[in-house]
């Protein structure tokens, strides 16, 4: 049930991980791998315990009103309803005359607000959804109660509009597109059926005439239904809106003349407008265009409704079919509609405000009043509790921190700085998807419309979104059809994104960008009638995964997501086919240190592939699978200090050995995201918190530590040995089963390793010859001057330089060829 009361102080914990998470599994057997073609490599998976806590960084808050309605209480208080998504959503009454919070109620579990109607006595129909389990409830403002009245509603998962004729309730529905009625007095619901059968969502709802009229998506249609004997009649589209339109989304009826709005917008408009007298579609030039969804009001003064285009909110008189001036852009509030979510005409009854007031709720919270008679307003603050944001994507950024999008949001993101170990709250999109690094930029794409923004990130430039970073452009649902660009990759001197395409279609696509200039190139159907899910880059090229659906209530032509490969320079794919297994969705892919590509299908198959044969070498079922529709929420990385992959999937984080194929769990639920930073610290969240986490057996933890100057030889036989700021005088030797990490060291001798786990040498100085072999991890050779010969081989990882080449007097051979270059 709800929590009702009013607004008490907000409390943020700090907890281990698996406090919260409840239960969550610290160790784990999974499934034997099973490798493919190769099986002779693969082992059994391992427990794995990581013998660790996880540090609660907090949350990103923000009230979050995407839905709201105005009203008069039974009592004569004029209010503000408005819901705050969030973990949970809560619903607020707040007086209109004075601001104050009149009620609060939460409900757990759910997070984002779904209807809302008053009917004539001043009670209050609502729904919230996500999880959709089509739940009707009743607010009573005379008691504060709020009650459930059924669960399910006529089999239906989320309810979508609501409206109260002659004491009826009557709503719509997703996912069967249907029209019901409650009758509060008996008790009954009726289902209407399916408004039809090639849309999901019946959206748009109002009386007209004694009939429903009927909106639906993501295929355009509108019916009148009669509400007595469930016969329905289909009102005729014009064009562009018949063929070209995905949802009729708001019908609002006003006199003789009905106002249908559309989406997504259409050269420009995005509705309607039908004369009920002369039986046919008329004046849409009359209205001003295109109105954003809900700013148009359902209340009327004098025959005179009032509705939002731009920046500007302007008065519409029925009689005459004429847009008029209120003074709105003269007055004080010219620059406040902003993110207006609904506003209403209201009679407020104060000095200040005679006559009737235009009053409105904005996304975070915050109320104005505009006053049609002395055309002057205020703004009332935010007194809604804020909740916390649901986490949705995760991303690094130019400063090596983990960056984190949230979902459905009143504009907001969030970043650990690695130096304070804080989650700092930024403003940000209202639903970041995808999030890359690109130089000294950070790029961000975000829904709806598959908008991009790039901004410089450190030094003297400040964050702040819409400026920095700046909108570069919008692919856009009407111009290219895409919706949700869900992935996104920084590709040599550009950057690459991957697209799910808008409601009801199949064929998303590639993006290819400048961050710097904003020019674009958009490709569609790289892989025809699939989305483009995953992406990342090897050999100067793009490697994409794919997933067999599109938009939302769009029906799969393909049974098979595919791998492709993609040049950049010359716009074209080179190569694509059918992921191994039967995944409908490439969940993530990413590059190891060796150039090969490893990637997570939606059943579970963890594959190696690679771009030069264009073959996939190996794959086990993993067990992790994940049946996110478009690889959301799901990550893949490569943590060098320990060689091993780390990822998330279907509410775990689980890790792999890329040798052995060893994999186990390391948290077995409630894990939404997963990713880590720079420094290879690892960052999880659930639905709302972010964590720190660093494996207990992490070999960057030195078992043993040189500085200073270390006379004679050095002899690493076991565990983690870091040599730091220090001359060593003689030659280091790596054993077998151990590590070594050397940074701004002088070692006059040479560097040996044979069957070491990880060798790092960095910005250091080598008076002799370094041989690496055999090495199981990462090997990274850095920025250094060796002074003798440079030979690596049989390593299960190749070495790799971190972008700066070595200095190197004698002879390269085997694997490091290609580490050699200028002094550092």
């Amino acid at each position: 049930m709800p929590g009702s009361s009013r607004p008490g102080p907000r409390i943020r914990r700090r907890a281990s991980l698996a406090l919260l998470l409840c239960a969550a599994v610290l160790a784990a057997l999974t499934a034997p791998a099973h490798a493919s073609p190769t099986p002779a490599t693969s082992a059994a998976a391992v427990e794995h315990d990581p013998m660790a806590e996880f540090v609660d960084l907090g949350s990103m808050y923000t009230a979050n009103v995407r839905l709201a309605a105005m009203d008069v209480r039974p009592d004569g208080t004029p209010v503000v309803y408005g819901f705050s998504d969030g973990t949970p959503v809560s619903f607020n009454a707040i007086d209109a005359r004075t601001g104050e919070l009149l009620h609060t109620t939460t409900f757990p579990g759910y997070t984002v607000a779904s209807s809302i109607v008053v009917d004539d006595s001043g009670l209050v129909y609502l729904s919230v959804r996500a999880p959709n389990d089509g739940t009707l409830w009743r607010y009573d403002p005379a008691t504060d109660q709020v009650t459930k009245i059924a669960t399910g509603v006529v089999g239906e998962g989320m309810l979508r509009t609501l409206l109260i004729r002659d004491g009826i309730l009557y709503g719509t529905t997703y996912p069967d597109a249907k029209v019901y009625s409650y009758d509060p007095a008996a008790g009954a619901f009726r289902d209407y059926g399916g408004m039809t059968a090639d849309g999901d969502y019946a959206w748009g709802f109002d009386e007209v005439g004694g009939k429903l009229w009927v909106g639906t998506g993501a295929v355009p249609h509108l019916f009148s239904l009669d509400p007595a004997t469930g016969g329905k009649t289909e009102i005729p589209l014009p064009e562009p809106v018949a063929s070209r339109a995905s949802f009729i989304n708001r019908v609002t009826r006003h006199g003789d003349l009905v106002f249908v709005q559309y989406s997504p917008t259409l050269d420009g408009r995005n509705h309607l407008v039908y004369d009920l007298s002369a039986g046919q579609w008329c004046c849409t030039d009359t209205v001003g265009q295109p109105i954003a969804f809900g700013h148009m009001t359902r209340g009327a003064v004098d025959g005179r409704f009032f509705y939002a285009s731009g920046d500007e909110v302007q008065g519409y008189d029925v009689a005459t079919r004429q847009t008029a001036s209120i003074g709105w852009e003269d007055s004080p509030l010219a620059a406040a509609l902003g993110t207006t979510r609904a506003f209403e005409p209201m009679r407020l009854g104060t000095p200040q405000f005679p006559g009737t007031t235009l009053v409105g709720m904005r996304g975070d919270g915050t109320i104005w009043r505009y006053n049609l008679q002395n055309r002057t307003g205020d703004i009332l603050p935010n007194v809604i509790q804020s909740t916390p944001a649901t986490v949705h994507s995760v991303g690094t950024g130019p400063d090596g921190n983990a960056y984190f999008g949230a979902y459905l949001s009143a504009g907001v993101m969030a970043r650990v700085n690695r130096e304070t170990g804080q989650l700092e709250q930024l403003s940000g999109p209202k639903q970041a998807d995808s999030i890359t690094t690109h130089g000294n930029r950070i790029v961000v794409g975000s829904y709806p419309g598959a908008e991009y923004y790039a901004g410089e990130v450190g030094g003297d430039v400040a964050w702040d979104w819409g400026r920095n970073p700046r909108h570069l452009f919008s692919l856009g649902r009407a111009e290219f059809g895409q919706d949700r660009p869900v992935t996104l990759v920084s590709a040599g001197d550009l950057v690459v994104g991957g697209t799910v395409p808008d409601y009801g279609e199949l064929g998303g696509g590639l993006v290819v960008f400048d961050p710097a200039s904003g020019a674009y190139r958009f490709h569609r159907d790289v892989v025809p009638d699939q989305s483009v899910t995953a992406l990342t880059t090897v050999g100067g090229l793009v490697v994409g995964g794919t997933s067999i659906h599109g938009g939302l209530s769009s029906t799969p032509t393909r049974d098979r997501a595919e791998l492709f490969v993609w040049d950049v320079e010359a716009g074209e794919r080179l190569w694509s086919g059918p992921v191994v297994g039967g995944g409908e969705v490439v969940q993530a892919l990413t590059v190891g240190p060796n150039g090969m590509v490893w990637g997570l299908v939606g059943d579970g198959t963890v594959f190696e592939f690679d771009p030069r044969t264009r073959t996939v070498t190996r794959s086990f079922d993993s067990g992790f699978a994940d049946g996110n529709l478009w690889g959301f929420r799901t990550e893949l990385f490569y943590r060098a200090a320990d060689a091993r992959f780390y990822g998330n999937a279907g509410g775990k984080l689980f890790w792999f050995d890329p040798q052995t194929l060893e994999h186990g769990l390391v948290l077995g639920q409630d894990v939404r995201i997963a990713g880590m930073d720079r420094d290879e610290t690892i960052y999880v969240a659930n639905n709302t918190n972010v964590f720190r986490w660093e494996p207990a057996d992490d070999p960057r933890d030195c078992d043993a530590s040189v500085t200073g100057t270390h006379d004679g030889p050095l002899r690493v036989t076991a565990g983690k040995t870091c040599v730091t700021g220090a001359v060593v005088n003689g030659p280091i030797q790596v054993g077998a089963g151990a590590s070594v990490r050397i940074e701004d060291s002088h070692v006059h001798g040479g560097v040996t390793t044979d069957q070491a786990r990880v060798v790092s040498v960095v910005r250091s100085r080598v008076d002799g010859a370094v041989s690496i072999t055999s090495t199981s991890g990462s090997v990274l050779l850095s920025g250094n001057t060796i002074d003798g010969a440079l030979g690596c081989a049989e390593n299960g990882w190749a070495p790799t330089d971190d972008g700066v080449r070595n200095a190197v007097t004698g002879q390269v051979s085997g694997q490091c060829v290609g580490l050699k270059g200028e002094s550092p």
